[in-house]
């Protein structure tokens, strides 16, 4: 913080803040960046919360069911967070569009961006149930480990695809 705030105040960059340390709050700015960002952290944490209850859960479960757990959990995260790019991608093409008041635009780059990511969740989500008994002998464990390790990677994979997983993640960064 301290490196930043020293290089936004030098004076010899071409981009830099003058009087740094004076500095006046405008609170229509403020309650509009609040209104939007609340609305983002409330879904985060239902998001979170939910991961959390379902961790509780299978804490109750035993060692195997619970590494078996963590394993299909990060394997089924690979094709999550590359969806969820999609997501990340999206908020700055549609923040560009109607910054410029392009929504015809705005609503084109969704629907494309959301067929891509669906696209792209369907073929990561299958590859990771097909490829499965591959993947988890990645993990050195023993064969009931490994057997439950699949098991409950296709539960998760197949669950994401009919949960819609880009649906419920992709347009929703397009809307914020």
């Amino acid at each position: 913080a301290v490196m930043g705030l020293w290089m936004a105040g030098n004076k010899k960059l071409l981009v830099h803040q003058e009087n740094l340390l004076k500095f006046q709050m405008d609170f229509h700015i403020i309650r509009r960046i609040l209104r939007i960002g609340s609305a983002s952290s409330i879904e985060n944490g239902m998001f979170y919360g939910g991961r959390i209850m379902i961790s509780r859960l299978v804490a109750t479960f035993g060692t195997v069911a619970i590494a078996a757990h963590s394993v299909a959990d990060k394997l089924t995260n690979i094709p999550c967070i590359i969806v969820s790019a999609f997501g990340t991608a999206m908020m700055p093409v549609i923040g560009q569009c109607i910054g410029a008041d392009e929504k015809d635009q705005a609503q084109y780059y969704l629907k494309k961006m959301t067929g891509a990511g669906t696209i792209g969740a369907f073929v990561l989500f299958a590859g990771t149930i097909l490829f499965r008994n591959v993947l988890v002998r990645l993990y050195n464990f023993d064969a009931e480990t490994l057997k439950l390790c699949a098991e409950y990677t296709l539960i998760l994979s197949i669950g994401c695809l009919i949960a819609g997983y880009s649906w419920a993640f992709v347009p929703m960064a397009g809307f914020r």
